[in-house]
């Protein structure tokens, strides 16, 4: 659903934007969650756990006309290093 949203940038990361309905949506977020219960509780642990997946990873808000838009995720996914002989 998402893979035609993901974008490469000048620095060899790929992009990905959700606005936060669909962003709501997929993780399944409660309603009751402001954004920073979003920050602590899904984004910050999320962001550790997926390092054994990703070299770097980084997660922004979005803002258009100062209101909270949406969430970005930019990431290098890790190289396999193991070779076979």
């Amino acid at each position: 659903m998402q893979y035609r949203n993901v974008k490469n940038d000048d620095k060899g990361y790929k992009k990905v934007i959700f606005d936060k309905y669909d962003f709501r949506t997929i993780m399944s977020i409660p309603d009751s969650y402001d954004s920073l219960l979003i920050d602590n509780r899904i984004l910050i642990p999320c962001s550790n756990e997926l390092s054994d997946v990703f070299e770097d990873i980084e997660v922004e808000k979005v803002y258009k006309s100062n209101k909270l838009f949406g969430y970005s995720f930019k990431y290098i996914l890790k190289t396999n290093e193991t070779q076979i002989a």
